[in-house]
C-alpha cells in the first residue's frame, strides 16, 4: 500500500475518534446542563419552602401565609417541596405527643394553627389521623396496664395487643404480650373459668401465638400452614395489622383486606391478607361501623342517608348493608 494511502487512512480513523469524541463531550455537557436546571429548579423550590416556615416558625404566620400563596399554591414544583416539609412538622408534631412532651390538645391546636394558615390538606388531615391512632393505643395501653395489676390477663392482653406500633409503649407491650401467654396457658391449664372462656373466644390468635400443636379452624392454605404445620411470621404480621387496623381506625373486613394487600398499603399477598381476615376474632365489626357512623353523623354533619352510602359504598368504608344498617338505627 502507497504511504500516501496509509496516511489518509490513519487520518480518517483519526478523525472520526476524534467526531466521537466530540459526541460524547456533547452528550454529557447536555446531561450536565440538564441536571443543573433540574437542580436549580429543585433548590428554588426548596429555598421558597424554608422561606415559608421560617416565617412560620418566628411567629409570622401572615408572612408565611403571603408567601405560601404567592410563591407556592399553583406550582406543582413548589407545592412539593413543601408537601415535604409540612409532612415533617406533622410527625414532629405527632412524636412530640407520642414521647409525652405535649399533651393531645397541644398537638391539636398545632396542627389547626396550621390548617388556618395554609387551609386544608392531605398532609394536615394525616396528622391528625396519625395523633388519633397513637391517642387510641396509649388509652389502650393504660386499660391493659390497669387491668393487668388487677390480675385480668385475659382482658389486659387483648388491649396490650392493640398497642401500635408507632406508639413509645409498643416493646414493652409485646414484651408482656409474651410473658401473658404463658399465664394464660397456665391459668387455662389450672381451669380457671374467665381464662378459659377467653381462649375459647380468641382460640385462633393465642394458639398461632403459642404454637399449639392443633391449628386454627380454617383451611391450610388460609391458616399459612407449612408441612410442618407451623404459622408463617408473615401471616402473623399480617395478622397483627389487621387487628390494628380493626381496633385502631374501625375499620370494615373489605377495607382491612384491601389495605393488606395493595402496593400503597401493606402490601401483603392475598393469601397472608385472607388468613389475617379469617382470623381476626373477637372484633365486633357492628361497633366498627358504629363508629365510623358518628363521625360522618356528628363530626361532618352528613345526613342518615348519606352516612349509610358511605358506609356501603366500595369507595366508602365498605360495610355489609347489615352492618351498616346496624349503625344507622343506633345513631341518637
Amino acid at each position: 500500500m502507497p504511504i500516501n494511502d496509509s496516511f489518509c487512512i490513519e487520518l480518517e480513523i483519526e478523525k472520526g475518534k476524534l467526531e466521537m469524541r466530540l459526541k460524547i463531550v456533547s452528550l454529557l455537557s447536555t446531561m450536565l446542563l440538564t441536571m443543573a436546571i433540574m437542580t436549580g429548579c429543585t433548590g428554588t423550590a426548596a429555598k421558597i419552602a424554608q422561606e415559608v416556615f421560617d416565617a412560620y416558625d418566628s411567629g409570622d404566620a401572615k408572612k408565611a401565609q403571603q408567601i405560601y400563596l404567592e410563591e407556592i399554591q399553583g406550582s406543582e414544583e413548589n407545592e412539593k417541596a413543601f408537601d415535604e416539609k409540612l409532612n415533617h412538622a406533622m410527625e414532629s408534631i405527632v412524636d412530640n405527643y407520642n414521647e409525652e412532651i405535649i399533651d393531645m390538645d397541644t398537638a391539636r391546636e398545632q396542627i389547626s394553627h396550621y390548617v388556618d394558615v395554609f387551609g386544608e390538606s392531605t398532609c394536615l388531615m394525616d396528622g391528625y389521623e396519625s395523633l388519633k391512632v397513637i391517642q387510641s393505643s396509649k388509652a389502650s395501653y393504660a386499660k391493659a396496664k390497669k387491668l393487668d395489676e388487677k390480675e385480668e390477663y385475659a382482658k389486659a392482653y387483648t388491649l396490650y395487643e392493640s398497642v401500635s406500633e408507632k406508639d413509645s409503649n409498643y416493646e414493652d407491650a409485646q414484651e408482656r404480650l409474651s410473658e401473658l401467654l404463658e399465664i394464660l396457658a397456665k391459668q387455662a391449664e389450672q381451669g380457671k373459668e374467665d381464662t378459659a372462656q377467653y381462649l375459647e373466644k380468641h382460640e385462633s390468635r393465642i394458639k398461632l401465638l403459642q404454637r399449639y400443636d392443633t391449628s386454627p379452624k380454617t383451611s391450610d392454605k388460609s391458616a399459612g400452614n407449612s408441612s410442618s404445620g407451623t404459622v408463617t411470621q408473615e401471616y402473623k404480621n399480617a395478622l397483627s395489622k389487621g387487628l390494628q387496623y380493626a381496633n385502631q381506625l374501625h375499620m370494615s373486613k373489605k377495607a382491612i383486606y384491601d389495605q393488606l394487600t395493595s402496593s400503597y398499603g401493606e402490601g401483603f399477598a392475598a393469601d397472608a391478607a385472607q388468613y389475617a381476615i379469617d382470623n381476626m376474632t373477637g372484633i365486633d365489626w357492628n361497633a366498627n361501623t358504629l363508629e365510623k357512623a358518628k363521625q360522618y353523623y356528628y363530626n361532618m354533619s352528613m345526613s342518615k342517608s348519606a352516612v349509610y352510602d358511605q358506609l356501603t359504598s366500595e369507595y366508602g368504608e365498605q360495610f355489609t348493608t347489615s352492618e351498616a344498617q346496624y349503625a344507622i338505627d343506633h345513631l341518637n
